[in-house]
């Protein structure tokens, strides 16, 4: 790794923690506390193994005893006019640990950032970037601007949810986001025919995510529209390119839908919980995960994701690990009663195979574009595997590393190479 490279990610981390911590101040408003909800685990009886010990205990001394020291306290300080969210009077249910139905939704902000740099690597290329904001909490369903209505009108007229019984919880979310696509040649201003195309979209998506507490299954819905080829976001990229005094990326004006053009997605994912238990001194979750999807991507795919650590997450919170580019919004989980002192951690990964149909940032949409491949030189048929750490500080404030790998989208030129990018997120729950 080159000491540009670590100049550039330190900055871009540094940037990622002061607009969470403007973020959080905004909020600010209420009486501090360091409490947080305790450390619990939502497993219902499904068949689980006690292994591992000697790891579990010495990850937990290396990311436990060590982020409460220094470095736990420094974001504490950075991070304490956050509001912590008021966690009176809940209650737990006799079955996992959740509150019952009248309390109300925990709320979440989260931001989000995707780049290839994150991935420690000198390429800047492929899927380049993504930058995106989500909300998830009951006001989510007050926005007049989001989707909540639309996504459950199509909800309704396809039964999405409804097979989980009346008893279901229902949480919503809403995220904003920009995504980023280009080929390896960012000096040439002329089209690249031979190699992956510019392309970027700039989006709005509304999700919810049901679940019945006596049912093994989860199930999430997201509705996102989108404007593809906006010459903004050659602007901002270029921007974010001279700000590390990088090479700035020439070729936006041949991207995909160049000029801008309206697009839309709508998909549904299915969370199985396959099993549950201990793993040393803390819960483990695996579980198997189904997608379907139509617009600008278009797809089907399925997933083996594990979850092991003390954050307290519930094996059906979604999250972003799960996320492929403008994927599902991460919807969150009821809170919980109880509380702890102390900093947790979480390590996650997974294997995904998707059956991808077509894929307009690769593709091109209705209008014409300069660079465009045909169906028949795609490949339709993609794997990806992902590796992420989860650390929860004490004043619930989390941050997320998760670093992905996927085979090639092209098959022919250039642009036939498998890529590597990485996922930086910092959430708040009030």
């Amino acid at each position: 790794m080159t000491a540009g490279l670590a100049r550039r990610s330190w900055r871009l981390f540094g940037l990622l923690l002061t607009a969470a911590s403007f973020a959080a101040r905004v909020e600010a408003g209420e009486p501090l506390s360091s409490d947080r909800p305790a450390v619990y685990s939502s497993t219902p009886a499904v068949p689980g193994a006690a292994w591992a010990p000697g790891l579990g205990a010495a990850l937990d001394g290396a990311f436990g005893d060590a982020l409460d020291g220094a470095f736990g306290a420094a974001l504490d300080d950075a991070f304490g006019a956050a509001r912590d969210g008021l966690f009176d009077g809940a209650r737990r249910t006799a079955r996992d640990g959740f509150s019952d139905d009248s309390d109300p939704i925990e709320r979440r902000w989260s931001l989000h950032l995707d780049n290839d740099l994150f991935a420690f690597t000198r390429n800047d290329r492929d899927y380049t970037g993504g930058i995106a904001f989500t909300l998830s909490g009951d006001d989510v369903r007050n926005y007049r601007w989001g989707l909540t209505k639309p996504l459950g009108w199509i909800d309704d007229k396809l039964g999405v949810g409804g097979r989980l019984g009346l008893d279901a919880q229902t949480t919503p979310a809403l995220q904003v986001g920009l995504l980023l696509f280009t080929p390896q040649d960012l000096h040439a201003e002329e089209p690249v025919t031979d190699d992956r195309p510019y392309a970027s979209l700039l989006y709005l998506s509304s999700s919810r995510l049901s679940h019945a507490p006596e049912e093994n299954v989860a199930i999430q819905s997201t509705l996102t529209v989108g404007l593809l080829g906006l010459p903004l976001a050659a602007q901002i990229h270029r921007g974010v390119h001279a700000l590390f005094q990088d090479q700035e990326p020439m070729g936006y004006g041949h991207q995909i839908s160049a000029g801008g053009e309206p697009t839309l997605r709508y998909a549904v994912s299915r969370y199985q919980l396959l099993a549950a238990g201990r793993a040393g001194p803390h819960p483990f979750a695996i579980r198997f995960d189904t997608e379907a999807s139509v617009g600008y991507l278009t797809e089907t795919n399925a997933e083996i994701a594990f979850r092991w650590g003390n954050t307290g997450v519930p094996w059906w919170e979604s999250s972003t690990e799960s996320g492929d580019y403008a994927g599902q919004p991460v919807v969150t989980g009821r809170r919980h009663p109880s509380r702890t002192d102390r900093t947790t951690f979480q390590l996650s990964g997974g294997v995904k195979l998707r059956a991808r149909l077509y894929n307009s940032f690769i593709q091109g949409q209705f209008r014409d574009s300069d660079v465009a491949y045909s169906s028949s030189e795609v490949d339709h048929l993609l794997l990806e595997g992902w590796l992420g750490i989860d650390v929860v500080f004490k004043n619930n404030l989390a941050v997320s590393y998760i670093l992905r790998r996927q085979t090639p989208e092209i098959e022919t030129g250039r642009g036939a190479r498998a890529f590597t990018w990485a996922d930086l997120s910092i959430a708040k729950r009030f």
